[in-house]
């Protein structure tokens, strides 16, 4: 393994702490299932694991030792290896094409346009591969993902040549990156309290509420007193993460933050210990409010940027003449290939705790894809050499979005499975709150924890027909160990 992995995966187990036994509850405390999940971490006994041996593994860690220990580890390969350029404080706006149409047949390239540089600087590298991971939000997937099909409008007028316009369908472009509203605001916090002034009792849970989407989940975890120059001082500080979930106009419509810490508690005023202590031993300041959204679809890879380019180019010029019946001149060459990973990809809901999961999982799945397209064995040696063919790896990324395809249904079935018990609604809430939650307590225990392991792997791509394939089955249930991070 190089390096910078090994460096990584040993700052995260080291900055973070992970989560071993968890479970479900109702609001008066019952359990309703419960688990216990692999705390061994990522070493070179579970990276040697057959794909059904592999149990996952949840680490907590905070968001800005995670993204220390990830700038470290970028450090590491930018000045050991040399294979990646950091820029800071730089901001990519657009894309551009080469000016002249036959340096387009040529190379399939374009250059990044910046914020802060001239036209001249912006143009000084070219590129075949653009990978946005700009987040929910991707500037370049509402910009250029979609765009899969023109629609021809023809006019013709009496005594003259049918003349035709095109346009971009745009029905499918907007379904493509369309944002659903999971219908309930989600708060976050973290209580500095530790296991035993919580009375957590060492287990983690996630208690369903029976109505207006109520959800309260709450997780142990520590990491290390860093000193002012960023050394551990060898003393871990315990605090207890914690999130909760409902549909409450009057609650998320509050603006001052101390009224609505005292609305939430107000809301789950009635459910059991350390609900209320958690969310009440947190600054109000410091809870955070953000509504619950996720993308409906996943984007595919944009292989025609050019094309697309050149449309939007050319529909300007049209709106700035007039002209109704323009037609859209298809540019011949398909430009550089942009790719999408990360939020940018697909933003799923968190019931599940997996988007950082799959963000890593992506990324990694990507640079195996990139080095079986682009990179050759020499023959008599063991030396590699880069090999660029446009469409070999156009080929290779249409297969890869395949197989992330069939990956996120795994995850998707099962959140959807955990979300009808754990939020029914309508007839679906009757039998759940009826029957489901009333059998789940009669079950016995080696049975729950049996399905709950499998439900988990499932959700991983571990299981099932749509399983993923053995050369990353390993890769998935490693990165799961960074699946959280508050």
């Amino acid at each position: 393994p190089r390096s910078s992995h090994v460096q990584l995966i040993k700052k995260l187990q080291e900055m973070g702490e992970y989560v071993g036994r968890v479970g479900y509850r109702t609001p008066n405390g019952t359990w309703l299932t419960k688990g216990t999940l692999n705390t061994n971490g990522v070493n070179k006994e579970s990276a040697n694991l057959a794909k059904d041996k592999i149990d996952p593994s949840l680490l907590f860690i905070r968001e800005k030792y995670f993204l220390s220990s990830l700038k470290s580890a970028c450090e590491v390969e930018e000045q050991q290896h040399g294979t990646i350029k950091i820029n800071y404080n730089t901001h990519v706006e657009d894309v551009a094409l080469p000016k002249d149409i036959q340096s387009r047949n040529d190379a399939q390239s374009g250059y990044l346009k910046f914020s802060k540089d001239s036209a001249s600087n912006a143009q000084s590298s070219k590129y075949n591969l653009i990978i946005a991971a700009d987040g929910m939000h991707s500037a370049f997937r509402l910009k250029y993902g979609g765009h899969s099909s023109i629609e021809r409008k023809w006019k013709q007028k009496t005594g003259e040549t049918a003349k035709h316009s095109e346009e971009w369908e745009s029905k499918a472009r907007d379904e493509q990156n369309a944002i659903i509203d999971r219908q309930y605001t989600v708060f976050r916090g973290n209580a500095h309290l530790s296991d035993s002034e919580a009375s957590m009792g060492g287990t983690s849970f996630q208690t369903w509420g029976k109505g207006k989407s109520m959800r309260f989940a709450a997780v142990g975890m520590s990491h290390p007193c860093l000193s002012d120059d960023g050394s551990n001082q060898n003393i871990r500080t315990e605090k207890q993460v914690w999130f909760a979930t409902i549909l409450d106009s009057e609650l998320s419509g509050t603006k001052n933050v101390d009224e609505r810490k005292m609305l939430l508690l107000e809301r789950f005023k009635d459910w059991h210990n350390p609900v209320r202590e958690l969310i009440q031993a947190t600054p109000a300041n410091k809870i955070l409010m953000e509504r619950g959204v996720a993308h409906k679809h996943s984007v595919y890879p944009v292989l025609n940027l050019a094309e697309i380019i050149c449309y939007q180019e050319q529909s300007k010029k049209r709106i700035q003449n007039n002209d109704t019946e323009y037609q859209f001149i298809s540019d011949p060459s398909s430009g550089p290939i942009l790719v999408f990973t990360g939020d940018a990809a697909m933003t799923v809901d968190p019931v599940l705790a997996q988007g950082f999961t799959i963000a890593m999982e992506s990324a990694a799945d990507l640079a195996k894809t990139l080095k079986e397209a682009l990179v050759e064995e020499r023959t008599g040696d063991s030396s590699e050499s880069l090999t660029f063919d446009s469409s070999k790896l156009r080929d290779a990324l249409k297969d890869r979005n395949q197989r992330r395809y069939e990956r996120i249904l795994c995850l998707l079935r099962a959140t959807k499975l955990v979300q009808a018990i754990s939020q029914p609604s309508d007839f679906s809430g009757f039998i759940s709150n009826n029957f489901v939650r009333p059998t789940m307590m009669i079950v016995p225990s080696f049975v729950k924890e049996k399905v709950f392991s499998y439900v988990m792997k499932y959700s991983l791509g571990l299981y099932g027909s749509h399983a993923i394939p053995k050369r990353l089955s390993k890769l998935s249930g490693e990165i799961t160990t960074a699946a959280k991070v508050r």
